[in-house]
């Protein structure tokens, strides 16, 4: 859908203020960052969507402790894994008959 054009005048500064009806169906609030594009012979501005892998990095740091090691946590849930599929594979296999 095209919404209609709205005009923005060109500041001194070469600034320019973004209609309210346009800040409010894009949600661009102040500090948020813009995209600027020339097309042909017009000017675009896009807002510019964050990340969400850079919203959410380090999130969790903290939240097992100091001293917590992930990795050889990993390790040692992997060894677990390894040992319980070892039993299973045990269970699963056919008893041997012995020749009389």
């Amino acid at each position: 859908m095209i919404a209609r054009m709205k005009s923005a005048k060109v500041g001194a500064r070469y600034q320019i203020v973004i209609p309210k009806v346009v800040r409010e169906r894009l949600r661009v609030r102040p500090g948020d960052r813009v995209e600027v594009r020339v097309k042909g012979d017009h000017i675009e501005v896009w807002p510019e969507h964050p990340d969400p892998a850079r919203k959410w990095a380090g999130s969790l740091h903290g939240t097992w402790g100091k001293g917590f090691d992930p990795v050889a946590h990993v390790r040692k849930l992997r060894d677990e894994w390894a040992e319980r599929e070892g039993q299973q594979a045990a269970l699963r296999r056919p008893a041997r008959r012995r020749s009389e």
